[in-house]
């Protein structure tokens, strides 16, 4: 592929191309070995190589999670001599993905916030959806509302798929009210497809969010918090799943340091 005896070395172009093209093959023998002959080489690359080599692990990692490939992303966001909000981006979102299957790729997801807090890394519009993404699938309500204040701080745009994020989180952690709030406030006509119906008795309260447009509206959910205090379940197309164990394991991390608005 990249031969040594014809002295042919690459540049930053050659391998976003060669990770570019493995990532939309899915060649993870291919990247590997792309991987192999950049770090070998006796000078440094430039963030671009480093994001697309990230990136790649990352998507391939979306078809294969029980291979390990998101760890291998993780290895190699770690050794990045530099990291731009790209790069960020493309770690979040690899978890946010892999999150669909697994509670604790979301728990990775707010972990690394944690690091781009530390990094004093801003936010923008993308990086704020996917965390909320992370948050509704959680349960993790405290966090969903930083990034709502950290929204309103900072001016980020509240486009269709940050709305739906906001309603998203806010309705699976069982704040119907604030769900109810921010679609009553949103202008974007996109979001006019969607009907909440709300059923309120003595002991629950549910809500349903239906799309016409699955894409544009997230996965349709149904909230049921329980009578006791801070225990709710996220019911996903009839299918319950306990998330306490990990919300509080979640909760003592991040615990650890306060979270502030840069």
């Amino acid at each position: 592929m990249l031969c040594d005896q014809h002295y042919v070395y690459p540049n930053d172009f050659t391998f976003t191309y060669v990770f570019s093209a493995c990532s939309k093959f899915n060649g993870v023998f291919e990247g590997k070995q792309a991987h192999a002959q950049m770090i070998k080489f006796p000078f440094e690359f430039g963030v671009h190589s480093w994001n697309s080599l990230l990136d790649f692990y990352g998507k391939v990692g979306e078809v294969g999670i029980v291979s390990g490939e998101l760890d291998e992303a993780r290895r190699v966001f770690d050794e990045m001599p530099e990291r731009d909000v790209v790069s960020w981006t493309i770690m979040l979102v690899g978890y946010a993905d892999a999150g669909f299957l697994s509670e604790a790729s979301c728990f990775k997801a707010l972990v690394l916030f944690k690091e781009m807090q530390v990094a004093k890394v801003k936010m923008d519009e993308v990086i704020v959806t996917t965390l909320l993404t992370a948050c509704a699938r959680l349960g993790a309500l405290d966090q969903g509302r930083w990034l709502h204040m950290y929204i309103d701080k900072h001016g980020i745009k509240v486009d269709a798929h940050l709305s739906t994020g906001l309603i998203d989180m806010y309705s699976k952690c069982g704040r119907i009210d604030m769900a109810w709030k921010i679609f009553q406030e949103t202008e974007d006509k996109k979001l006019q497809a969607m009907d909440i119906y709300m059923v309120q008795d003595e002991h629950e309260l549910m809500s349903t969010i239906s799309a016409e447009n699955r894409e544009t509206a997230g996965q349709n959910s149904q909230i049921v918090p329980c009578k006791f205090v801070g225990d709710a379940r996220v019911s996903s197309f009839g299918v319950n799943m306990p998330l306490l164990g990990l919300v509080t394991k979640l909760e003592d991390v991040l615990a650890t340091c306060s979270l502030r608005i840069l």
